[in-house]
C-alpha cells in the first residue's frame, strides 16, 4: 500500500508543488483540497488519520504536542505526522 498525505495550511505549498511535478503518482492532498480550511488543527488530524493520510505540516510547535495526545486518544491508530521546521526557522 503506497503512503497518503495530507498537507496542512502550515505546510510549504511550494514543496507540495514540486513533490506532484517530479512525483505525479503520489498521492497528496492540501487542507484546502480535502475541504478542511476552517478546521481547527484536531479535526484536520482527525480527517487525515480517517482517510488514512500522513499529516504534513511545518508547525512543529503547536501539531507536535497535539498529535501526541491524539494518537493516545486512538490508542496509537494513526498513520502518522511528519513535522519540519522551515528553513531557517527555529522552535
Amino acid at each position: 500500500m503506497r503512503a497518503k498525505f495530507l498537507a496542512d495550511a502550515n505546510f510549504e505549498v511550494v514543496i507540495l508543488s514540486a513533490v506532484k511535478r517530479r512525483e505525479p503518482d503520489f498521492d497528496f492532498q492540501t487542507e484546502h483540497e480535502a475541504g478542511l480550511a476552517d478546521f481547527e488543527d484536531r479535526e484536520v488530524l482527525a480527517s487525515a488519520s480517517h482517510s488514512e493520510r500522513v499529516s504534513l505540516t511545518h508547525d512543529v510547535r503547536t501539531m507536535a504536542q497535539l498529535f501526541a495526545s491524539f494518537i493516545e486518544e486512538q490508542n496509537g491508530a494513526t498513520p502518522g505526522l511528519k513535522a519540519r521546521e522551515r528553513q531557517g526557522e527555529t522552535i
